[in-house]
């Protein structure tokens, strides 16, 4: 045995006797992740925050354990754990982009390879309780240690801290080293999660590639093992100028949002969910904030499964999986139109918004939020620019505000919506049936698929369509789709047909008659397309503003158990025939437009004869539903009649029209209505045909 070896036994020895008779276990020193680069203050003249710049390389040879650590949100904290809105929208990567675009670049795998470069990926050192539990910490505040001209190193609390290294004058100079405690602090990737991923893939560094929900994105991948970049990295964190606390999940949105509005688009349902100057974006988060710390991902309720809160696209060009109703873009235009907006289409009887409809006006929202109405700003010179700005110095006082006068209220007019209450019960049998690995969900694919695709908040429901789409491009199967590929996808659409019979079965037990109709599984699949239609949702909620401001003058809690009992009033059946036969003569095909439609016909089915503020209809019949549908068919017959005689449809030429069949038409335009009514289960109104008598009257004046 050689001297050192006796020597370093002898010492191990000694060692444990003395931790024997002392009975006392040395302190295990903490263990920082050191990083060396160059050290910044960027601070603009009016604004309150002071942010700490670091500049330096994560790469597989010099600095692999920063590498390892630009992980996206996913890899940090399971779905089951969020309780925070601000870690739910960094979960979101699209691995198809990833794997397609950024990997081939980087290695060199694109058809004319020139150079190849990413641009420094930015990540904010974050307490770990910020991500865990929102904001019940304190952002640490810098201290210089030690005293006097000589010390160059600064502490925050125990989290990280800089050393900074002397230049030859011994003057404090911007080279030096972070040093970061991964036990408490994350570095959370803010802008180029993307890109650090494909680094993380190439360098075989992204230790979930082989799990079944990311494998099939990576299966057709060439990997380089000669692969050694170094990659910019840029480490960020905040002091408030004004020395006292800051929350950084809101400096942190508003870098995301200012970084991808000049780079990279991002989809309006992120810019959404991360606007806090915009108070009715403000409104939105705060019910998904609601939503993300009380519900989560739970299948019996409106929860995160069903607020497609992880689009990675807009509404005009994506489509969320089957078990979603609502998405940020229709919760951000239904608390516009109920908070924001003149009510003009209301007292002008009005099937259709236009430009009157959009003017902004705040009675009702400063109604519900008084104490806030004063923090709401106008900016623009014109109607045309006219936009929202909100002081975020409310912005605390704004959620509290939403939480108690709001939030529990919506929720529970999307939980007890007769239809919607069908939707969470077949969800529920999804969930139960994974987590007790009933039929085919013995299979770990299908239950991988549910918790990270359906349930995970990462938008990989997305990232899988994507590649479906890129293959609908090519009008062929790509050779190349691994089984893999095939599996996830397989189950994905085995998730969602599986999804719509559990529905529908529900449905049916109660609907016996429906079952007789053909085409029924259709027509139950449109119901749920009108239902969760941006249309549909801002006029079934405007409706109960408007049925609450009625009945007790505006108190919504009040108001909730009654509006429902109203709704119930029909049945699933009813509510069918009501969202397709009838919205089909009142509404026709979608469009965002008709939601002043929706509005009315929700009012009609809750009316009463007997109470007087409940009347709706009753006091306004030229406006109702049946007498829209009449005026409307009419014209268009009249329309079709006139062009058969090769005329215009002009009032001078309404003296053609041959008023028997004119008066025949009105009969059969009648009687369909009186049928869609009976097979909607609505009662029909009094006084009915005067109305259609004044109508076709009118239609015949004209000419």
């Amino acid at each position: 045995m050689s001297t050192q070896k006796i020597f370093l036994t002898e010492l191990s020895n000694r060692l444990l006797v003395q931790i024997k008779i002392t009975m006392k276990i040395p302190t295990i020193e903490k263990s920082y992740l050191k990083v060396y680069g160059t050290y910044g203050v960027f601070s603009t003249p009016n604004s309150k925050y002071t942010i700490r710049v670091f500049s330096t390389f994560a790469s597989k040879s010099k600095s692999p354990r920063l590498l390892e650590e630009l992980k996206p949100m996913r890899e940090r904290i399971a779905s089951s754990k969020i309780k925070d809105l601000g870690s739910l929208l960094q979960r979101d990567l699209n691995d198809n982009r990833v794997a397609k675009n950024l990997i081939p670049y980087l290695l060199g795998q694109i058809e004319n390879p020139t150079v190849a470069f990413f641009p420094s990926v930015l990540g904010v050192l974050m307490p770990k309780e910020f991500i865990n539990d929102g904001n019940a910490c304190n952002y640490p505040v810098g201290v210089r240690s030690g005293s006097g001209k000589d010390s160059n190193t600064y502490h925050w609390d125990d989290k990280w801290y800089l050393e900074l290294f002397p230049d030859e004058d011994g003057a404090e100079s911007p080279l030096g080293m972070l040093n970061i405690d991964l036990t408490q602090t994350e570095i959370v990737v803010i802008d180029g999660q993307h890109r650090a991923n494909a680094f993380r893939v190439a360098t075989d560094t992204f230790p979930d590639i082989v799990k079944s929900t990311y494998k099939p994105f990576y299966d057709n991948v060439n990997l380089d093992s000669n692969f050694n970049c170094d990659l910019p990295v840029t480490i960020i964190w905040f002091e408030n100028t004004n020395g006292t606390g800051i929350d950084p999940n809101l400096i942190s949105r508003r870098l995301f949002i200012d970084v991808n509005n000049s780079a990279k688009s991002v989809s309006n349902s992120r810019k959404i969910l991360l606007n806090d100057r915009d108070p009715i974006a403000l409104m939105t988060r705060f019910f998904y904030s609601k939503v993300a710390e009380y519900r989560a991902f739970n299948a019996d309720s409106f929860s995160l499964l069903h607020s497609a809160f992880d689009s990675d696209s807009d509404i005009s060009s994506g489509e969320s999986h089957v078990i979603t109703i609502t998405n940020p873009e229709i919760m951000y235009d239904v608390f516009d139109k109920l908070f924001f907006r003149s009510d003009y289409y209301i007292t002008h009887g009005r099937y259709l918004a236009n430009r009157n409809s959009n003017t902004y006006e705040l009675t009702r929202f400063g109604k519900y939020f008084g104490g806030i109405r004063a923090s709401v700003k106008f900016r623009g010179d014109d109607e045309e620019d006219m936009r929202l700005i909100f002081d975020e110095s409310r912005i605390d006082d704004f959620k509290e505000a939403f939480y108690t006068t709001l939030s529990d209220v919506f929720l529970r007019l999307f939980d007890a919506f007769p239809l919607f209450k069908i939707h969470f019960s077949a969800a529920r049998i999804l969930s139960e049936d994974r987590e007790y690995h009933r039929g085919e969900w013995s299979s770990e694919t299908r239950r991988d698929v549910w918790d990270k695709v359906f349930c995970g908040g990462e938008g990989l429901y997305y990232s899988y369509k994507s590649i479906k789409n890129i293959k609908s491009k090519a009008n062929s199967e790509s050779p190349s789709q691994s089984q893999a590929l095939r599996d996830v996808n397989t189950s994905i659409t085995n998730i969602e047909t599986e999804f719509k019979k559990e529905r529908f079965k529900i449905l049916a037990k109660d609907s016996t008659s429906l079952l007789k109709q053909p085409d029924v599984d259709k027509a139950v699949d449109k119901a749920y397309q009108s239902l969760n239609s941006k249309a549909f949702q801002i006029g079934y909620f405007r409706a109960f503003i408007h049925f609450s401001d009625k009945l007790n003058g505006g108190n919504l809690s009040a108001s909730t158990d009654e509006f429902i009992t109203r709704l119930n009033r029909y049945s699933h059946e009813n509510w069918v025939h009501i969202l397709t036969d009838l919205k089909s003569h009142l509404i026709g095909d979608a469009d965002p437009k008709s939601w002043p439609a929706y509005h009315k016909l929700i009012l009609r089915l809750i009316q009463s004869e007997d109470e007087k503020p409940l009347r709706f209809h009753h006091d306004s019949k030229e406006y109702s539903p049946e007498a829209q549908i009449y005026r409307k068919k009419m014209m268009q017959w009249v329309k079709s009649h006139l062009e058969s005689q090769g005329l215009k449809d002009e009032t001078g030429n309404y003296i053609y029209i041959d008023k028997d069949k004119f008066d025949e038409n009105s009969k059969k335009i009648i009687k369909i209505i009186n049928e869609v009514y009976l097979s909607c289960g609505i009662e029909a109104m009094d006084g009915m045909d005067e109305v259609y008598d004044a109508i076709r009257n009118e239609i015949s004046l004209n000419g």
